[in-house]
């Protein structure tokens, strides 16, 4: 996958995936099982995707882009299936064939975590995260995810809330992403 798909599909998804898989112990103390996330937030600065790469792209790609980009802001529901080994054994993040990131966890308990994320790519590319995340009840999950991100001249920010509650122990045909 492109490296400039991977950032922009990656800031949708990023919090989702960040909040429900967590590092060796001690981990938040949420349930395994399917949960529904919802995101919103905003982003400014100059597109992540420069002009030039959007008009090189296969229209179904571009159009995929686009849309993703303008979904920026909007509030978004998603479903993700959450499996007892992400809990114990943490994200896999950082390591793609275009980007390299180093995972710091400044605070992790059963009810919080905060976390940074940086990583570093071809040229000048950089991307840096944080993330805030606090579980009151093993059901329901909050969150903050800010992402900033640097390709040559262009830099965009974006701030993501994240709202996440468990649906229920069976993941039915939502897969979990490994």
């Amino acid at each position: 996958m492109p490296r400039w798909r991977t950032i922009v599909l990656g800031l949708g998804t990023a919090a989702g995936t960040v909040a429900l898989a967590q590092a060796a112990e001690p981990a938040l103390d949420i349930r395994p099982g399917l949960w529904e996330m919802t995101t919103g937030g905003g982003t400014a600065g100059a597109p992540a995707v420069p002009p030039d790469t959007l008009a090189k792209l296969p229209p179904q790609q571009r159009a995929q882009v686009e849309a993703a980009m303008g979904q920026a802001g909007k509030p978004r529901v998603t479903r993700s299936c959450v499996t007892r080994r992400q809990l114990e054994t943490g994200p896999s993040f950082g390591q793609s064939e275009h980007m390299s990131c180093r995972r710091t966890v400044l605070k992790r308990s059963a009810g919080a975590l905060d976390m940074r994320l940086e990583c570093t790519g071809e040229g000048q590319q950089r991307t840096t995260s944080s993330f805030h995340f606090a579980a009151p009840t093993p059901e329901t999950l909050a969150g903050t995810v800010e992402v900033a991100m640097q390709s040559g001249p262009n830099a965009t920010t974006s701030t993501q809330n994240v709202q996440g509650r468990w649906l229920g122990p069976d993941c039915g045909n939502v897969k979990p992403s490994e």
